[in-house]
């Protein structure tokens, strides 16, 4: 079949690419570690922002770094108004091979059947995930720079709710859901934007205090930006943007297993090479293997094991410079 061409205007054969439709990434937040306690007879309510517009899509649901089962008893998506309350209408069950629940094996994801749901470039969804017994820490990404809504424990099945009245509980992590594809023509392509917490889009406080919140629910990150402006660049270049940051994430060594996940060289498999249509990877990482005193020597060989893996697969590589840093790292 006819090669596709990626963002950079190279050709790229990838599984699945061909023929009339084919699934690719449109959204990402991918795993920093196992976070919190848990839930136990709750309802999370996570909102995911697709860079492109479709109307079928699937939800990844993860527990890579739990240390037991995850047992999700029912899920569901929609549209989503504000807050958590979401459109009236428009929420769809989601089921994993005809069954409302799925068992997830620790250190695996799954993936959802599609589901029918219409949505347009940075349209919100809301993914409701309800878990009947108790989980342990949930397998999620820390810096989520969004707004998550849960229940309080024991509250019960409201992954059908329309009003957010139910979800009393906000924070800025997403757990158990880490990646949506869209079905797409086959002239469409996922680039991703690996990295640190240049890529999250993590911004701390003022004085070094915290996270700062002012961007909070905004799409500030720089994949966002990016996204933003391929759609509407000359020639109608249509892409997807899919975000692979991890705050504190290092390219070369495991980070603490709640913030910064997996070195990057080990997640490329995962997090870049697992994305469907993905035909280009931007890489801006290194920061912080360079705050624990990592060579020149090696974060250049690392940067070559990265790339060769790629170009092994076909992806087209972007490997961006290192923006200025302080000591206080």
């Amino acid at each position: 079949c006819t090669l596709a061409a990626t963002a950079s205007g190279q050709s790229a054969q990838t599984p699945g690419y061909c023929g009339t439709t084919h699934w690719v990434g449109v959204w990402a937040a991918d795993p920093s570690g196992a976070l919190g306690s848990g839930g136990n007879n709750q309802t999370v309510r996570i909102i995911i922002t697709p860079h492109i517009d479709g109307s079928v899509l699937r939800v990844h649901i993860t527990n890579r770094n739990s240390p037991r089962p995850l047992v999700l008893t029912k899920a569901s998506i929609a549209q989503r108004q504000t807050g958590a309350a979401i459109i009236g209408g428009t929420s769809q069950p989601l089921t994993f091979n005809g069954q409302a629940g799925v068992t997830v094996a620790v250190g695996t994801e799954v993936v959802s059947d599609p589901v029918s749901i219409s949505f347009a470039p940075f349209q919100d969804l809301a993914v409701s995930v309800y878990t009947a017994g108790a989980t342990g820490p949930a397998t999620g990404h820390l810096v989520a720079r969004e707004h998550s809504f849960a229940t309080a424990p024991g509250a019960g099945d409201h992954t059908g709710d329309t009003s957010g009245a139910a979800f009393a509980i906000e924070n800025t992590m997403s757990v158990y859901v880490d990646a949506a594809d869209a079905m797409e023509p086959p002239d469409v392509g996922a680039v991703v934007a690996f990295g640190d917490s240049i890529t999250d889009g993590y911004e701390s406080g003022v004085g070094g205090g915290g996270e700062e919140p002012g961007g909070i629910d905004l799409n500030h990150r720089y994949p966002d930006y990016l996204a933003a402006r391929l759609l509407i660049a000359p020639g109608g270049l249509h892409v997807s943007v899919v975000n692979a940051g991890i705050s504190g994430n290092r390219l070369l060594s495991d980070g603490s297993q709640v913030a910064s996940g997996a070195a990057g060289l080990t997640r490329l498999t995962t997090d870049v090479l697992g994305v469907p249509g993905v035909t280009d990877v931007i890489i801006d990482e290194g920061i912080n293997d360079i705050a624990l005193l990592a060579s020149a020597q090696q974060m250049e060989s690392g940067l070559a094991q990265a790339v060769a893996k790629l170009h092994a697969a076909g992806i087209h590589v972007l490997v961006g410079t290192l923006t200025p840093a302080g000591t206080g790292l």
